[in-house]
């Protein structure tokens, strides 16, 4: 696999996109229930 050097790489190369948005929207579904609700009474800015 050729390493991704540039944005135009990464658009390019649709198996490392999938990957990415993928893990995103893990980190964003876990930290929805592990947020305190101090923190998510600090960060109602934060959708």
């Amino acid at each position: 696999m050729k390493p991704i050097r540039s944005l135009n790489d990464f658009n390019q190369n649709n198996l490392i996109v999938d990957a990415v948005v993928f893990n995103l929207s893990q980190i964003g579904e876990i930290s929805k229930f592990r947020a305190s609700s101090r923190f998510k009474e600090m960060s109602k800015h934060i959708p």
